[in-house]
């Protein structure tokens, strides 16, 4: 891994968009638990979101040991 790619979200196309470049570039990435309908507010959710998109980030070849998740913890 050269560089990391920081703040992505789950929002469909733009996501899949930054699984290329990291592939591209051998990128890591780091995602925080936001979807299409907004920033995960309870565990299951954030947990939702961020198995999905480590799913995704996998089957389009980024390494799992380069995938990490920014929970986004709010008061």
């Amino acid at each position: 891994m050269s560089c990391w790619q920081n703040n992505n979200t789950m929002k469909e196309k733009r996501f899949y968009q930054v699984l290329e470049w990291a592939k591209r570039y051998g990128a890591g990435i780091v995602i925080g638990t936001i979807d299409e309908d907004g920033m995960g507010r309870t565990a299951d959710k954030k947990f939702a979101i961020a198995k999905r998109a480590y799913d995704a980030a996998v089957e389009h070849g980024i390494p799992p040991q380069e995938v990490f998740f920014d929970p986004l913890a709010l008061p």
